[in-house]
């Protein structure tokens, strides 16, 4: 997806983007970690000049959260 938007015109979108500092692990398909996905994310919408709220939390991907 981030490289969809990377290459895509920007949209009329604002995004909401939050993500655990715990969220370092590797999923079970071989993804790279949900925290480098989401900060990476963060980096290109903001280059495209997107509207972003961005937060990263003390925590995991717990229900709690």
């Amino acid at each position: 997806m981030t490289r969809q938007f990377e290459a895509s015109p920007k949209l009329h979108v604002r995004f909401y983007l939050d993500v655990g500092l715990m969220e370092r692990g590797a999923s079970l398909k071989g993804d790279p970690p949900m925290l480098d996905v989401n900060r990476r994310m963060r980096d290109v919408l903001r280059a495209k000049g997107y509207q972003l709220f961005y937060q990263e939390f003390n925590g995991g991907h717990e229900w709690v959260n």
